[in-house]
């Protein structure tokens, strides 16, 4: 396959054309070694053949697997991952620096203090989840009524009424709740920082935020009835993509909280479905 690029977003086709991973993702990089890393949310990951993400997008940059290594960039230092997305230092860094980064290391946390987080995570999640989701799904819904195109120009009449419930209503109150599930958030970010579902809720909530600000900045210009035709289509690009960005987010993580509620299912702990299988095989 190779990767593509559409209204800013990206995905991959085959030799004839066709779409084989749809395009939403901020940017891509080429297949290699059945993965390719893909931009979600402002960060990096890695996708394999059927778009299913296998490594969580957490880092700053990520290039391509060649003889299984990819060189990866993680607060703001480059290393390099297996496939397996285990950190592999870079061979040229300095005995002093490598004694450093095993000083810093954090121990692994027990199974059990493991699943006692994710669990406290997803209480989070449920608690927090569905009143911003509805309340961002109906600034959508009251968004597409300031889109439509009569023929020649936009429906400009109702623009200065529905700009103020815009900024003054919708988002106001999906603000307050995106503060109020950050706040949540943040008891976990030293303990959880790594875990694949805080960096999926945290990516989710940014992209929130962007679809937020580009929604505020849109009812700013449709306040005084806007421009001309092409530049309220390039006014309309940032919410669009902004958009597709957090659909995207919002799948990922509604599949990680499927995995981790069907591995609790099967074996009574919050596990990957990595460890699950091998937990349910023992």
């Amino acid at each position: 396959m190779a990767y593509v690029k559409q209204n800013n977003l990206y995905g991959y086709i085959d030799r004839t054309g066709k779409v084989m991973i749809p395009l939403k993702f901020e940017n891509a990089h080429s297949f290699r070694q059945g993965l390719a890393s893909v931009k979600i949310g402002g960060k990096w990951g890695f996708i394999d053949t059927t778009g299913t993400v296998v490594i969580a997008p957490k880092y700053d940059y990520a290039g391509s697997f060649i003889d299984s290594k990819a060189d990866v960039k993680l607060n703001g230092k480059e290393i390099k991952i297996n496939i397996s997305d285990k950190s592999l230092y870079d061979s040229q860094n300095t005995t002093a620096d490598n004694k450093s980064k095993k000083q810093d290391t954090k121990p692994a946390l027990s199974e059990a203090k493991e699943d006692s987080l994710v669990g406290d995570l997803m209480k989070v999640y449920f608690k927090n989840d569905k009143p911003l989701f509805n309340k961002v799904n109906a600034l959508n819904e009251y968004l597409k009524t300031t889109m439509i195109h009569n023929g020649k120009d936009y429906d400009r009449s109702q623009w200065p009424g529905r700009s103020l419930e815009i900024k003054n209503n919708y988002c106001k109150e999906a603000r307050k709740l995106l503060t109020a599930y950050e706040t949540d958030l943040k008891s976990f970010e030293s303990a959880a920082g790594n875990f694949d579902l805080y960096i999926a809720i945290t990516a989710y909530l940014k992209e929130i935020s962007r679809f937020l600000s580009a929604s505020e900045s849109w009812a700013d210009y449709i306040f005084d009835k806007g421009g001309e035709n092409e530049e309220i289509i390039g006014m309309l690009e940032p919410v669009e993509n902004s958009l597709g960005a957090m659909k995207l987010g919002d799948e990922l993580l509604r599949g990680l909280v499927t995995e981790y509620q069907s591995s609790k299912k099967a074996t009574g702990k919050y596990l990957t479905t990595m460890k699950a299988a091998k937990e349910r095989n023992k």
